[in-house]
């Protein structure tokens, strides 16, 4: 969390607290590899209980779980474990996004993908079930060099009529979408639409704004952006920000007050561990200052 918001620098510190996270160890959390900021103040983790997951031998501490702690005071206030819903040897958990009923915010829905058996995972808070959603083999037959290592991408675009999971596998071809209520219904494999093809291998980051997905080139470091509202075209994905330095923007998300922040690390250069003497350097900045979609902005 940040404090000092008035300085030039802010301090930092672990959220939940030390404390609290090695109390118990069922909710205690190993490896976040993914969060979610829900609209009722709980900060939802996924936590795939592994470690040492750069090495060849990683090493399994707990289940994998999904946490769902207080923004307030730090409290747990969920606990899911993913045990009978995975693969442990072939599931690979990497994103997750929570969608909330526009009435009642007591009521969320959890979307997890699971790239290494072609899955989604839905997961319904308030009745406390959840279930894998197969997805058809043509969302991957498109990928030219899949392997169970391919990083699979998932987004939740929110428009007025229905919400979307997008998603795709990096090295698939095309991008597909399904609506949330298919997925709900456990989804029929022809609910899948093909949005169409990638003009380039896509990073997704995320989304803001209802309709816009971010995400920057594999290999460069440029924000990009599309608004899902128009064709899936070249010539419809704007230039957001244009990189100054050698950070790689990892994640993007939007405040209250409807500006768009990246947060972005040397983290590339970390897990093949060339960083130098000076480690590892994260930063979180403003990239739109002001409450309108970023492809207005044309810096």
């Amino acid at each position: 969390m940040l404090n000092d918001k008035d300085q030039c620098f802010n301090y930092v510190r672990p959220f939940p607290s030390l404390e609290k996270n090695t109390a118990d160890e069922n909710k205690s959390i190993v490896n976040a590899i993914d969060i979610y900021m829900g609209q009722n103040g709980i900060v939802w983790v996924l936590d795939i209980g592994i470690i040492n997951t750069l090495e060849e031998t990683p090493k399994r501490e707990s289940e994998a779980k999904i946490l769902g702690i207080d923004y307030g005071d730090g409290r747990i206030v969920h606990r899911i474990p993913l045990r009978p819903l995975i693969c442990r040897t072939r599931s690979r958990l990497q994103y997750i996004v929570v969608e909330y009923d526009n009435v009642n915010n007591d009521k969320p829905i959890i979307y997890i993908g699971d790239g290494g058996t072609r899955s989604i995972i839905v997961w319904n808070v308030q009745v406390n079930e959840g279930y894998r959603v197969k997805l058809p083999y043509s969302s991957t037959t498109t990928c030219t060099d899949f392997s169970t290592e391919d990083v699979f991408y998932l987004v939740l675009i929110e428009n007025f009529n229905s919400n979307y999971i997008y998603f795709t596998y990096l090295s698939s071809s095309d991008m597909f979408k399904v609506r949330t209520k298919d997925l709900q219904k456990k989804i029929n494999p022809k609910c899948i639409i093909d949005v169409g093809r990638k003009p380039c291998k896509m990073v997704v980051l995320g989304a803001a704004y209802g309709s816009v997905m971010y995400f920057r080139i594999k290999g460069l470091n440029h924000l990009y952006s599309w608004d899902t509202k128009e064709s899936f075209l070249e010539e419809n994905m704007k230039i957001v920000k244009k990189s100054v330095d050698c950070r790689t923007i990892t994640h993007i998300d939007v405040d209250n007050d409807g500006v768009l922040w990246k947060l972005e690390s040397n983290f590339e250069d970390y897990v093949v561990n060339t960083v130098g003497c000076y480690g590892a350097s994260i930063m979180l900045s403003p990239i739109v200052g002001k409450s309108v979609p970023p492809q207005q902005n044309k810096n």
